[in-house]
């Protein structure tokens, strides 16, 4: 959205509500970025809008703990890594040397007390290291949680959005099965929550909240929400039923953005040349392709498992059955992966996860043979000469990642789907020419 319909708005007697999802992923971004973030928040243009509803308050305080501790966990994760790390280079050093003293009769008395030295200040280097770094991350890590929660606390304390009453709360579970069963938004997208136990009408209630203050007094709304499910964004931006309902109810006007369609309209409004402030979605905008090119040789290992190991029954990367000539399941194997080059790649961001789904240019080759009979006697098995088969087209990976460790640790991440599509672009049946 353009920032000047964007400040247009806020200059029509409008107030600024953040979802709790917002609030929340403060938590998630680098120390450096936490403090950029709370200082353009307290800048007079924005803090005086920004009102907090009740039940964004209730969430807030019931999640930022959770948020709190991951950036601790995660680095501890890392420091182990370092460890063993250290570690594992130490072990294989010492088993080469033992290997040539053993095998070859190499006397290798000086070079392991060489060795041993240097690995003993290495590894003093590293314990020093991971002490300071545990020092550090308490105190940022102290830091952050007096910083945010206390913004957030002094916030509420002047700018708070009333909660309901316990009666609008019983008519409002009441019509919000009518409502979720319609799937009229917001909130519906969440009643999977359920199954789990959760309240699933935490949505509803700050939509609620929300009329109901801009209603009171006489308010507009801009409402910001990483939420990117369809009962809050459809693909034309902030769902219409929402604008109706709001502008139906209140006689006032709403406008919904995603938190970095704030960020980039606030920076640029906001900040001075000097200022900077990097949100979650920029940061991980700048930094997924990094993460793919850090692990592509690990990606390709994958892939060549996903066909090696296939035995020419189907798998995620394609069918042979559907796709190779002549093919009949008999015997099957890769012989090669020749191109494994990243295409394009995206990402989305759902609450505290990144899903990124990347596109890579693939060719390959597999040989097979057909059944051609089998001795009676020795119940051998007669195969046809080696087919050869070259294919070729696009994979696409989608990788998951927590948001927090996007911002800490590119090395942990779960591939959720994999799926090509692949032509076979040539075909030699392994009998040669006439």
């Amino acid at each position: 959205m353009e920032s000047n319909a964007i400040l247009n708005f806020l200059q029509n007697d409008t107030i600024i509500v953040f979802d709790t999802n917002i609030w929340l992923d403060i938590y998630r971004v680098l120390p450096d970025e936490i403090a950029n973030t709370l200082s353009l928040l307290s800048k007079r243009e924005i803090k005086e809008k920004m009102y907090i509803p009740s039940f964004v308050s209730y969430e807030f305080k019931k999640h930022h703990r959770q948020l709190q501790n991951e950036h601790s966990q995660i680095v501890e994760r890392a420091n182990s890594k370092l460890k063993d790390t250290v570690f594992k280079f130490k072990t294989k050093t010492f088993e080469d040397i033992v290997s040539l003293r053993d095998r070859h009769g190499i006397n290798t008395i000086d070079v392991e007390k060489k060795f041993a030295e240097k690995f003993a200040d290495l590894e003093k280097i590293a314990a020093d290291f991971l002490e300071y770094n545990d020092t550090q991350i308490l105190l940022e890590d102290d830091d952050i949680k007096l910083r945010i929660k206390s913004f957030f606390d002094e916030l509420y304390k002047t700018n708070s959005i009333d909660c309901l009453s316990k009666n609008e709360i019983l008519e409002l579970i009441t019509e919000g099965e009518q409502r979720y069963q319609n799937k009229t938004p917001p909130g519906y997208k969440d009643k999977i929550k359920d199954e789990k136990g959760r309240f699933i009408y935490g949505d509803l209630i700050i939509w609620k909240e929300i009329m109901k203050y801009a209603r009171i007094k006489s308010k507009n709304v801009l409402f910001v929400t990483n939420d990117v499910k369809e009962d809050w964004f459809d693909t034309l931006g902030f769902n219409q039923k929402l604008v109706d309902e709001f502008e139906l109810v209140t006689e006032h006007k709403i406008m919904g953005l995603k938190g970095r369609e704030f960020y980039d309209f606030a920076r640029k409004q906001y900040l001075t040349a000097s200022e900077t402030l990097t949100d979650i979605d920029t940061y991980i905008d700048q930094h997924y392709k990094k993460l793919l090119n850090s692990i592509q040789d690990e990606l390709l290992a994958k892939v060549n498992d996903e066909l090696y190991y296939s035995y020419g029954g189907k798998n995620r990367v394609y069918d042979p059955w559907e796709v190779l000539s002549l093919y009949d399941g008999e015997y099957y194997e890769l012989v090669d992966i020749s191109t494994f080059a990243l295409k394009n790649a995206t990402f989305e961001r759902y609450g505290s996860i990144v899903e990124v789904t990347a596109a890579f240019d693939l060719e390959f080759t597999v040989q097979t043979a057909g059944y051609e009979g089998r001795d009676d006697d020795t119940h051998e098995v007669y195969l046809s000469p080696t087919r050869k088969h070259t294919l070729g087209g696009v994979l696409e990976i989608t990788l998951q990642k927590s948001a927090t460790e996007f911002i800490l640790d590119l090395s942990n991440y779960d591939i959720i789907d994999m799926q090509g599509t692949i032509d076979e672009n040539n075909y030699d049946d392994g009998y040669g020419e006439d």
